[in-house]
């Protein structure tokens, strides 16, 4: 990737990066119709976690620059969902989220280096809090809500209350 100069010696570390997306451990099973695992890729509401990590990994090349950690990378401009089964328009990498929280950089034998950072989808309002408050902000408030690597499509927003009678509100 084309991590910027001013970041000097932590270029050779923030150059090379994996992207990683957890999907929940029923996203493949067999639906309703027993479609396989091929025909089940084909089926847009079970693929668009794979697009999109296809797509954030051309996206560095594609527009000359670099993702890392606490990066977020709308879906189009203004975000739009990923797809129809979900509000989620956006995402953030976090390095060393998920199953691979304590192994978050891989050493290569010639002595080049590999991060991994985790894909989380977020809501349009979720990325505007990240980008008024930090990251650091942003994640505190998702594992505040028990928001994981693990994707859930239909989350609840962590900037929404439920209230008196469950009703939604503004934090």
């Amino acid at each position: 990737m084309n991590v910027p100069v001013s970041l000097g010696e932590d270029r050779n570390l923030l150059s090379r990066s994996e992207l990683l997306i957890s999907l929940p451990g029923h996203w493949f099973d067999a639906d309703e119709r027993g479609m396989p695992l091929d025909g089940q890729l084909r089926d847009e509401s079970r693929f668009w976690p794979i697009a999109l990590l296809k797509w954030l990994a051309r996206f560095p090349h594609e527009f000359d620059t670099w993702l890392w950690d606490g990066h977020t990378i709308p879906n189009r401009d203004p975000p739009v969902p990923y797809h129809p089964s979900t509000r989620l328009s956006g995402s953030i990498l976090f390095l060393g989220l998920g199953p691979l929280s304590d192994n978050m950089v891989l050493e290569l034998e010639d002595g080049g280096l590999i991060a991994f950072n985790t894909v989380v989808p977020l809501y349009g309002d979720e990325m505007t809090y990240k980008l008024n408050k930090g990251s650091d902000a942003l994640l505190k408030k998702l594992v505040s809500q028990g928001v994981t690597d693990v994707l859930d499509p239909n989350r609840p927003n962590v900037l929404q209350k439920r209230g008196l009678f469950g009703f939604l509100s503004k934090s």
